[in-house]
């Protein structure tokens, strides 16, 4: 996805890749689940900073079935309310079908830690599928500003 911006667009891109690039850190657990041929995803990396969301996020969409995100993953940042960083990794596991998301939240315990699966349907499950909502609504609306941009000049 960056690699298709930056072809269309050149340079004006160039602050998207860098976001991209600037919180790597966030991401420092390997996914949860081996995932086929997930290093061959395409990767889109940015950074969502509004009243009521800061956060990394990447989304990943599979060559075979473009213009679909088959991993989102992203990490949420305090803003100053005392609650920790979080990390989520949300799979589409099976594209086209009638099943639930898979999703798992990135549990730190002392200098490590370890991947929980939420259960679908339980009450923090779909807590977090608004907040994955509100960060593609973000970065969504992130995106459409940066095109705006470009075709002002």
């Amino acid at each position: 996805m960056v690699r298709w911006s930056m072809r269309s667009s050149g340079l004006a891109c160039l602050p998207l890749l860098v976001a991209s690039l600037a919180r790597a850190g966030d991401f420092v657990a390997e996914p949860p689940l081996p995932i086929a041929r997930f290093a061959a995803f395409e990767m889109l990396g940015g950074e969502v900073d509004s009243p009521r969301l800061r956060a990394g996020y990447r989304f990943y969409v599979d060559p075979a079935r473009a213009a679909l995100f088959t991993v989102m993953r992203y990490r949420l940042r305090s803003n100053g309310g005392g609650a920790p960083p979080t990390e989520k990794f949300v799979w589409n596991e099976r594209p086209g079908q009638a099943v639930a998301l898979r999703c798992f939240e990135w549990v730190e315990v002392g200098g490590g830690g370890s991947w929980r699966e939420l259960s679908a349907g339980s009450a923090v499950y779909d807590q977090e599928m608004q907040t994955l909502r509100l960060v593609l609504y973000e970065q969504n609306r992130d995106y459409h500003r940066q095109l705006e941009r470009e075709a002002g000049r």
